[in-house]
C-alpha cells in the first residue's frame, strides 16, 4: 500500500461513505491563447526594394481557411507617412490549439504477445435509447451496429420516485469507454454514464442498463465536481475538484462490487496526474510516484518486477520505478506504458538503467 499523505481537507459524502481528499489550489488552464503583436520593423530609408519581411508584411490565415492581403504595419519609406492598416474586428481573435505538454521516454512492461493476450472480437455496443436487440434466425439474438456517427441528443437524470428528467445546458469536456459502458464530462463538472449497468459500473447505486447518457448524482453539488474520468472494462473512476480519487463498479468480479462512487483510501491526499485502466488493473502517476493494483491474473502490466507478487488487491507504489517521474500512464489488455520525464540528468540517468525493450521479432 502507498504511504498516505496527510490530507488538508475533508470531503463530506453522503452517509453511505466518507472519504478525506487533499484540498489545495488547482492549476487551472489559462484563457485561449491571444495573438502577441509583431515588432514592426522599417525598410531602411537610403531608399531601393525591400523583402517584405523587412517592410514589417505580414500573412495570417483568415477565418475559413483563406488568406489576408499582406498588410504594412509601417511604412517607413523615405518622405513617406506612416500608414496603419487596422484589420477587421472578427479576425483579432485567435486560438491557440495546444496538443499535450507531456514529453519524455517511452517505457513498457507486460505481456506484448498480442496473438496469445488479445481478443479476438470486438464487443458489440448499445447506442441511443435502444438496445439494439433483435430476433435473427433460429432465434438466435443480434445488435444492431451504429454505422455512421449520430449525435447524442439527450441527457437525463432519475429522481428518486423515479421521474425522468432531461438535463439541460450539457456542453461535454471529456469522455472514457469501458468494454460496455461510457462517461461524460460536462463544463460545469457533472459527470454521465451509460451502457451496461453490471457490478454497479455506472454508478447509480443500481445495476440497470442506461440507454442514455444519466446523471451521478454524487458529482452534482457545488464544490463536490469532477475534473477528470476514466472508464475500467467494468469499473470507473473520478477525480473530484478538489483532488480526491473515487471509484464504483468492479475490478474483481468475484468480489462485492461498489455501486456508487465512493473515495479510494488508499489514495488520499495523493494528487492523481494520470491514470489508465486495463482489464481488471489499475496504474496511477501521482506526485512523483506511480502506483498500481489489480487482482490475478495478471501478465506483468503491474510493473512489481521479477521474482515479485505479480497482483495485488491494494494500491502499491511502483518500486521499479524509484526516481522516475511518470509524466503520463497508459494501460492496454494486460500491458502498460509510461512517459517517463527526462529533463534532469539525473532522469536520464535512471531511465538509462533500465533495460531496453527487445522484442523477439521485428
Amino acid at each position: 500500500m502507498p504511504r498516505k499523505k496527510a490530507a488538508a481537507a475533508a470531503w463530506e459524502e453522503p452517509s453511505s461513505g466518507n472519504g478525506t481528499a487533499r484540498a489545495g489550489p488547482r492549476k487551472r488552464g489559462g484563457p485561449a491563447g491571444r495573438k502577441r503583436e509583431r515588432p514592426e520593423r522599417c525598410s531602411s530609408s537610403s531608399g531601393g526594394g525591400s523583402s517584405g519581411d523587412e517592410d514589417g508584411l505580414e500573412l495570417d490565415g483568415a477565418p475559413g481557411g483563406g488568406k489576408r492581403a499582406a498588410r504594412p504595419a509601417t511604412a517607413g519609406k523615405a518622405g513617406g507617412a506612416a500608414v496603419v492598416i487596422t484589420e477587421p474586428e472578427h479576425t483579432k481573435e485567435r486560438v491557440k490549439l495546444e496538443g499535450s505538454k507531456c514529453k519524455g521516454q517511452l517505457l513498457i512492461f507486460g505481456a506484448t504477445n498480442w496473438d496469445l493476450i488479445g481478443r479476438k472480437e470486438v464487443p458489440k455496443q448499445q447506442g441511443h435509447n435502444s438496445d439494439g436487440k433483435f430476433i435473427a434466425r433460429a432465434q438466435r439474438i443480434e445488435y444492431d451496429c451504429e454505422l455512421v456517427p449520430r449525435r447524442v441528443a439527450i441527457f437525463i437524470e432519475k429522481t428518486k420516485d423515479g421521474q425522468i428528467l432531461p438535463v439541460p445546458n450539457v456542453v461535454v469536456r471529456d469522455v472514457a469507454c469501458g468494454a460496455n459502458h461510457t462517461l461524460v464530462l460536462d463544463s460545469q463538472k457533472r459527470v454521465f454514464s451509460w451502457g451496461f449497468g453490471g457490478y454497479g459500473r455506472l454508478g447509480h447505486a443500481e445495476q440497470k442498463d442506461e440507454m442514455v447518457p444519466r446523471l451521478v448524482k454524487l458529482f452534482d453539488f457545488p464544490g463536490r465536481g469532477a475534473s477528470q474520468i476514466y472508464a475500467g472494462y467494468t469499473c470507473s473512476f473520478a477525480v473530484s475538484e478538489v483532488g480526491g480519487l473515487f471509484f464504483w463498479g468492479a475490478t474483481n468480479t468475484s468480489r462485492e462490487s461498489t455501486m456508487y462512487p465512493k473515495a479510494v483510501q488508499d489514495l488520499c491526499g495523493w494528487r492523481i496526474r494520470s491514470l489508465a485502466c486495463g482489464k481488471s488493473s489499475i496504474i496511477v502517476a501521482a506526485d512523483e510516484s506511480t502506483i498500481s493494483w489489480g487482482p490475478s491474473p495478471t501478465f506483468g502490466e503491474l510493473g512489481y518486477g521479477d521474482h515479485k507478487p505479480k497482483s495485488s488487491t491494494a494500491a502499491q507504489e511502483v518500486k521499479t520505478l524509484d526516481g522516475i517521474f511518470s509524466e503520463q500512464v497508459a494501460m492496454g489488455y494486460s500491458h502498460s506504458l509510461v512517459i517517463a520525464r527526462d529533463e534532469s540528468e539525473t532522469e536520464k540517468e535512471k531511465i538509462k538503467k533500465l533495460p531496453e525493450y527487445n522484442p523477439r521479432t521485428l
